[in-house]
């Protein structure tokens, strides 16, 4: 493995979730810009870096399925959308074709780094949480003392700019502290109260199935399980109550039980291949305009459940064979680090109630494919 991709993997797990655009203030758009920037360089060294034949001796069979679904997303997205909407940019979210098709290519990456610097990687990614959990502690204080900070209805965004990716993100950084420091008291606890502090209830959910994964790995190691398990699953439980108060009402259109019963619609009226990558935002200003809701001035680009998401952009065929790849890389993934399962039962939680961000998608490729190096 190039010296340089390792550098290039370990700037990206560092600072994808740390860095925004400050003037004028961007989180999501200066991510996937990021994101584009180290695949381009991603890229440059696959093509000249190796040969045809040594390039397709990469690919796995579970990286093919993946490039398989990504070949429908980009059918599903050649038959609704116009170029490059869907194709190279589109959306809030910017989730195009292209950056699935680049995001494989990371996974593939990242599966051949040497032992070495996939311990280095965890670390960086370690360094990258612990961060992020002190700037929510401390804009938390901030709003507390009423300081003029950005914030979302008084509730801290990080530098992922609002508060329910923030929490999704603490989801999937849990097992890589409790990896890193080879104990769970300490990570889980700082990364409990910053989820608290988000007041984001499918953030709490998230982290009660992993509390309970946690638990039940780690039965037969720890002689103080039962006190920890308690404990743990009692604040969870007060968190969960205070949660609901934390979070704040939703609006005419957030309304979670209309967006999927309105994207299920949209579903049933293209099953076989879906609307294309972000085309969720036609499909959603359609079935609006059918109940007399205007939504004038409102974009919904996400269902608020990643398998509906996937459905709407790829059709039931692209839901399928997404599926096959995540539960067939999953029980891939579980045989060498169990520790991970922890982490996908909370994302798999988090992902059935709230929309995935680009630093979602890349922790998710980074814990998935790591144990195959």
């Amino acid at each position: 493995m190039s010296r340089f991709i390792s550098l290039l993997i370990k700037f990206l797990v560092f600072f994808l979730p740390l860095f925004f655009w400050p003037l004028p203030l961007k989180f999501e758009l200066a991510k996937v810009g990021l994101f584009f920037g180290a695949g381009f360089l991603l890229v440059f060294w696959l093509l000249t870096g190796f040969s045809i034949k040594n390039f397709e001796a990469r690919f796995q069979k579970l990286d093919k399925i993946w490039f398989l679904w990504v070949g429908i997303l980009f059918l599903s997205t050649l038959i609704n959308q116009k170029f490059p909407f869907g194709f190279l940019a589109g959306g809030y979210r910017h989730q195009s074709v292209i950056f699935f098709f680049v995001l494989g290519l990371f996974m593939m990456t990242v599966e051949k780094l040497k032992t070495k610097d996939r311990k280095t990687v965890l670390k960086w990614a370690a360094i990258a949480i612990i961060i992020e959990i002190l700037v929510v502690y401390g804009q938390w204080l901030a709003l507390k003392l009423n300081l003029p900070i950005l914030s979302y209805n008084q509730r801290p965004i990080g530098t992922l700019g609002e508060p329910n990716g923030l929490a999704g993100f603490f989801i999937l950084g849990l097992p890589i502290l409790t990896t890193i420091f080879q104990s769970p008291l300490i990570p889980t606890f700082a990364i409990i109260l910053a989820i608290f502090l988000t007041g984001s209830k499918a953030g709490i959910l998230a982290v009660m199935a992993e509390l309970l994964v946690f638990g039940y790995l780690w039965k037969k190691k720890m002689s103080f399980r039962k006190v920890f398990l308690s404990t743990s699953l009692i604040l969870v439980l007060v968190i969960g109550v205070l949660g609901v108060y934390l979070e704040k009402g939703e609006s005419l259109y957030e309304d979670r039980w209309l967006i999927w019963n309105l994207g299920i619609k949209a579903v049933q009226e293209k099953p076989i291949l879906g609307y294309g990558a972000e085309g969720i935002i036609k499909a959603y200003d359609k079935q609006y305009q059918q109940i007399d809701r205007s939504l004038f001035g409102v974009v919904i680009g996400r269902s608020h459940n990643l398998f509906l998401d996937i459905s709407l952009f790829s059709g039931l065929i692209g839901l399928g064979v997404f599926s096959f790849w995540f539960w067939k890389r999953s029980q891939k993934v579980i045989k060498k680090e169990n520790w991970i399962l922890a982490s996908l039962m909370g994302f798999f939680v988090f992902s059935f109630f709230q929309p995935i961000g680009v630093t979602h998608w890349f922790y998710l490729v980074l814990l998935i494919s790591l144990p195959n190096s």
